[in-house]
């Protein structure tokens, strides 16, 4: 059957999903159909994984909600590599009132950065603690890429060019670390 669809993301996602599972001589095999990661029956067929997941959206990827579970209807959906890379196995969870996150999304809700939630834990800090200080005054805005310099803020990240190489992204030179955390924030949004 003709569907018209080969030079899509959405058809290149499913050989791909197809091939993880099920083919030993894939080199993600190993941590997909390897460990019991299948694909339902019904998406053996490209036109039936359309029909369930329709067209892939721009920035998005195919990824499972349990990562304990195979791909099928009512366990994928459409996600960022950003909030995929939230969704991993070995991902560091934290609880604290009675929710439970991955370090990266707790960081990004309260203002720190990750590896500044990260050690705090590593410390010994209690997770209401480590989550409600705010981050050191001084030298750092308690964000890697925002940094003080000569008495004003400089903020920077890393990107990757579509070879996938990575390199420095400078945004700029701030009186303010409040001006400096937004102009961050507002970067990496416009990055993703």
């Amino acid at each position: 059957m003709r569907h018209g669809k080969s030079k899509t993301r959405t058809y290149h996602s499913w050989p791909g999903m197809l091939s993880r599972c099920e083919n030993p001589k894939d080199r993600k095999f190993a941590i997909y159909g390897g460990r019991g990661i299948t694909v339902c029956e019904r998406w053996h067929r490209f036109e039936l994984f359309l029909a369930d997941m329709g067209e892939a959206p721009d920035g998005l990827t195919l990824d499972r909600l349990d990562n304990n579970k195979g791909y099928e209807p009512s366990n994928c959906t459409w996600r960022s590599l950003t909030d995929q890379s939230r969704n991993r196995r070995n991902n560091r969870l934290l609880t604290f009132d009675g929710r439970t996150q991955c370090i990266g999304t707790w960081a990004v809700e309260v203002g720190l950065a990750a590896a500044t939630l990260n050690k705090r834990l590593t410390l010994g800090w209690e997770p209401k603690l480590a989550l409600t200080t705010p981050p050191r005054k001084g030298t750092t805005s308690g964000h890697k890429s925002v940094y003080r310099h000569r008495n004003k803020w400089r903020v920077h990240f890393n990107v990757r060019d579509k070879d996938g190489k990575s390199f420095r992204k400078e945004i700029g030179t701030f009186n303010t670390v409040e001006e400096a955390l937004t102009a961050y924030h507002a970067a990496k949004r416009e990055a993703l």
